[in-house]
């Protein structure tokens, strides 16, 4: 969407208080970042163990609310305030207490209870969340910096240690650089940022035939048997052409029907 009178906006930038330094939903992002420490199927805590790991949940909230602005500033252009309107406008975003009761409904409002779902293990990747996310963030982008190349913010953390201020960074569409000088952090890095978009879409790295049926077959007899043993020394391990077995997804080790994209 296009934003008028620009060149006031860049004046008075430097008065536009970001969302964070208004409110944040404090109580909900603290509780799914303690729900996070349990979580292990998928989570990059599994990766490699690291002292100072940030919550994901927190580093999510905290990234969207520093990158648009608070709609309910006088200084917020109208134009955005009617975009979070329309963007959030599911009855799900409607502001509530802590207690469920109504609040009034204000953007700001509107913004705050966005968090509070958007946080939330379950919709990491939901694009009911991330994609209305992600369209805030531009359109705020667009306004307070319309000289900058790209419509996406840049990200900068150059400590990035445990990476999940720039993979939040990065999942909410965002240009992210990530700096450390410790080699494992640097390590992580590339295989939380990097490694998952070069080689973990569908096709970037073709599975050898032999490798599918290794994997279907053993998976369908440890369902069948009840074993956990992904190989079995008694049999001999055979290439097959069979376009039935299905394609695996190597990095989770299931079987699935297609490739899955990271």
């Amino acid at each position: 969407m296009e934003f008028s009178n620009v060149n006031e906006h860049i004046e008075v930038d430097q008065q536009l208080k970001r969302l964070i330094e208004v409110a944040l939903p404090l109580k909900e992002v603290s509780e799914h970042s303690a729900r996070a420490k349990s979580i292990r199927h998928e989570h990059i805590s599994t990766l490699h163990i690291w002292c100072a790991r940030r919550p994901l949940a927190a580093c999510r909230a905290a990234v969207f609310a520093l990158l648009i602005p608070d709609p309910d500033d006088p200084e917020c252009p109208e134009e955005f305030r009617t975009l979070v309107i329309d963007v959030l406008g599911k009855r799900q975003f409607q502001p509530t207490n802590g207690d469920g009761s109504s609040i009034e409904d204000t953007p700001r409002n509107r913004c705050l209870e966005f968090i509070k779902h958007l946080v939330r293990w379950e919709n990491t990747n939901n694009p009911d969340y991330i994609d209305p996310a992600r369209r805030l963030i531009v359109a705020a982008h667009k306004f307070l910096h319309p000289d900058a190349v790209g419509d996406a913010p840049k990200v900068l953390d150059p400590f990035a240690g445990g990476d999940s201020i720039p993979l939040e960074a990065l999942r909410l569409g965002c240009e992210t650089h990530a700096i450390d000088l410790n080699p494992v952090a640097h390590l992580m890095e590339l295989c939380t940022l990097v490694y998952p978009q070069k080689f973990g879409q569908p096709d970037s790295r073709p599975v050898p035939d032999y490798i599918k049926w290794l994997a279907a077959h053993n998976w369908a007899k440890r369902d069948a048997k009840g074993e956990a043993n992904l190989f079995d020394k008694n049999e001999a391990v055979t290439t097959t052409d069979d376009e039935s077995i299905p394609d695996v997804d190597i990095t989770r080790g299931r079987v699935q029907e297609e490739p899955a994209g990271c």
